[in-house]
């Protein structure tokens, strides 16, 4: 029932007569089956029977520490460290060899590939050759390209944070720096106030004190922050170097022109070569790099300063779409992210329909422009009023006075709280899990285990709350972050949100 509401809406909307339910629902039926027949013969193009056969006979061979691709693919995500982003690269390169990120599927959309790979993520392998050639086909194509662009979107979102760590460590780095150096300009001012005051020091001994005195103090003074922060990171980082060399490997695109995509293939080439010492040539560098890259006397330093500020141009360019990776999903290219222009020619009209939006965009435009008219009306009233203050170019609201609550509404909520009586949340957990049995219906079955019973509880909580594994497993001792996230996702799988509509749906009806 739940299904055909959409498709009721929509026949209601049209202005078309809405058929019986059972109707409704058989032609849903039918809609789902072609479009899952529609999605196979669009992979049946892309990828030959051959290769899929030795995909599947790839996920199944054997890793070193006894466990198989397929499960190792199947991992839940970790949390942020140097150990999971290289775990997350062996994953890449290991699909990419597999001819994964050779595959166009752009007729098919990545929610219907994502809705077929969250129904393999928890599969065992015993099960899935069970499967039916079509549907072992939809999910394991579904599964391998899904798991490549998580893995490239979250190495993105990886660097991308890394990067700010990298910043914010040379920041406190050089706040702390700055705090030595006012103890040493206080010791060279004592310095010079005593030669000052010693008569038996001579002018040129005093000048040449002095000029030793400022030549050491030039090398530690820089004209800004941003500056000093700079010639911080020329210093050597070792996770620049090991993050950029993985970055080079990937296919990320761009035009030639931009600082991130020059700065990557100039790095790969001396990678490939061991250089590690930056040849002297004009570059494309930001304004406040030159210094560091092109007139530095130290090619070393001159080579980390260019990994860094190559870094921080990814970083930017990916952010507004200067780059990206074919196979992301995150960063991807605008035309991909677009519809394509021939078929949004044919389908344009529907479109609109879908969004219902004028054909011409004056008149949805005229509709914003009346509406801006009338709020900004209702500002000029107000400001007039005195109900309202604005302040560098920021609208101010006066604090609203807090309400008296009324007798009646406090007597009800403390005749409820009596009524309720004071209650732990897992007792509260239990005894509904008691008097419902939501545990049954989520896995499917009654819990083998109080550990299995935990686990469950946990993934509720994280997900019914702004927590995240993490916090609830220190929560609960006895489960781990890895154990929690597992089973997040396998209540996030559309079979268990199917089951749950149908056990509230006979619950509500009283259908057996």
């Amino acid at each position: 029932m739940s299904g055909s509401s959409p498709a009721r809406q929509w026949l209601f909307d049209k202005s078309l007569l809405v058929p019986a339910t059972s109707t409704l629902r058989d032609i849903c039926v039918r809609a789902a089956s072609d479009t899952e027949l529609h999605i196979y013969q669009c992979i049946c193009r892309a990828v030959s029977s051959d290769k899929l056969h030795a995909w599947e006979t790839a996920l199944f061979e054997k890793r070193k520490d006894g466990s198989t691709h397929l499960e190792w693919l199947q991992e839940a995500p970790r949390r942020r460290s140097q150990k999971y982003l290289r775990g997350l690269f062996q994953k890449i390169e290991y699909l990419t060899q597999l001819g994964v990120s050779d595959i166009e599927l752009r007729e098919v959309a990545m929610e219907r590939l994502q809705s077929y790979a969250r129904q393999l993520r928890h599969k065992r392998p015993s099960r899935f050759r069970k499967l039916t050639e079509i549907t072992r086909t939809l999910q394991l194509v579904s599964f391998l390209r899904v798991t490549l662009s998580e893995a490239a979107d979250a190495v993105l979102q990886l660097a991308g944070k890394l990067t700010s760590d990298i910043v914010s460590n040379a920041t406190e780095h050089v706040k702390r720096t700055e705090g030595a150096m006012l103890i040493d300009y206080r010791k060279v001012l004592l310095e010079i106030l005593t030669l000052v005051e010693d008569e038996t020091v001579s002018a040129e001994s005093l000048q040449t004190t002095l000029r030793k005195m400022s030549g050491q103090l030039k090398a530690k003074i820089h004209p800004t922050r941003a500056a000093a922060v700079r010639a911080r990171f020329t210093d050597k980082i070792p996770a620049v170097r090991s993050l950029l060399r993985a970055m080079t490997d990937l296919p990320i695109e761009g035009s030639t022109t931009d600082r991130a995509i020059a700065g990557l293939s100039e790095l790969k080439t001396l990678y490939a070569r061991h250089a590690f010492q930056l040849p002297v040539k004009e570059r494309d560098v930001a304004k406040g790099w030159k210094a560091h890259v092109e007139d530095a006397a130290d090619r070393e330093r001159a080579m980390r300063a260019l990994e860094v500020s190559t870094l921080f141009e990814l970083r930017r360019s990916l952010r507004r779409g200067g780059c990206w990776l074919e196979y992301s999903n995150a960063y991807r290219s605008r035309e991909q992210m677009l519809i394509p222009e021939e078929q949004w020619r044919a389908q344009r009209r529907r479109h609109l329909s879908l969004l219902r939006l004028p054909e011409n965009p004056k008149e949805y435009l005229a509709s914003l422009v009346v509406a801006a008219k009338q709020g900004m009306d209702a500002v000029s009233r107000g400001l007039a009023r005195g109900e309202l203050t604005v302040d560098k170019g920021d609208i101010h609201l006066p604090k609203l006075d807090k309400e008296d609550v009324l007798p009646a509404v406090t007597h009800a909520r403390d005749a409820i709280a009596s009524l309720i009586g004071t209650i732990q949340l897992p007792e509260l957990l239990l005894e509904m899990d008691v008097q419902t049995r939501f545990t049954n219906t989520l896995l499917g079955r009654a819990p083998r285990s109080e550990h299995e019973l935990l686990v469950t509880y946990g993934a509720l909580l994280a997900h019914g709350t702004e927590m995240n594994a993490s916090k609830v497993a220190l929560m609960i001792p006895s489960l781990k972050p890895e154990e929690i996230s597992a089973a997040m996702k396998l209540l996030e799988g559309e079979a268990r949100s199917t089951r749950r509509i149908k056990s509230s749906l006979n619950l509500s009806t009283g259908c057996p």
